[in-house]
């Protein structure tokens, strides 16, 4: 059986984790910072935002997040909602009205301890970016949804099975 690791989600930034050709370090994780393309992320997160099921269909302004300090308007003129992914059941993702805050770009992996298996990484990872980076390494989450197409922000706000507490 394969060890399991730990997230902790971090709203700093210091590595890319799916930042083209970066090299890596002693951690595994890249030595080098890189920085997202902006044209490849809005590739990766069209202009329109539906939930899992593709109902409601609502409207809403759609704003992409690269960096932290990017993050949330506190005098913003309408409501802010962040998304990921959009696997989430129902319209827990979506607001009509306001503003989605794309956390997609929020990808990079911050540290990882090989003894413990502890990531801490930013909210807009995937769980498939994590398991690339921790299954060679010997590594496993240790708790999974049905599908690997999700946020580590989605998956600790909407609770991934309850599982884990």
């Amino acid at each position: 059986m394969s060890p399991k690791a730990k997230i902790e989600s971090s709203e700093s930034r210091k590595f890319s984790a799916s930042g083209a050709s970066i090299q890596s370090g002693e951690s595994g994780l890249p030595s080098q910072h890189a920085v997202p393309v902006k044209a490849q992320l809005e590739a990766q997160f069209p202009s329109k935002f539906e939930s899992w099921g593709r109902y409601p269909k609502l409207v809403s302004t759609l704003k992409p997040l690269h960096w932290v300090g990017e993050f949330p308007v506190r005098d913003a003129p309408t409501p802010q909602l962040p998304v990921g992914l959009g696997r989430s059941y129902g319209d827990v993702c979506l607001l009509d009205g306001g503003t989605l805050l794309n956390t997609r770009g929020l990808d990079r992996l911050l540290a990882f301890d090989a003894q413990t298996g502890l990531l801490r990484c930013e909210s807009g990872v995937s769980l498939a970016e994590i398991l690339n980076f921790a299954v060679p390494r010997g590594w496993f989450l240790p708790v999974t949804p049905g599908t690997k197409y999700v946020t580590v922000g989605g998956a600790i706000a909407n609770d991934i099975h309850g599982k884990n507490h």
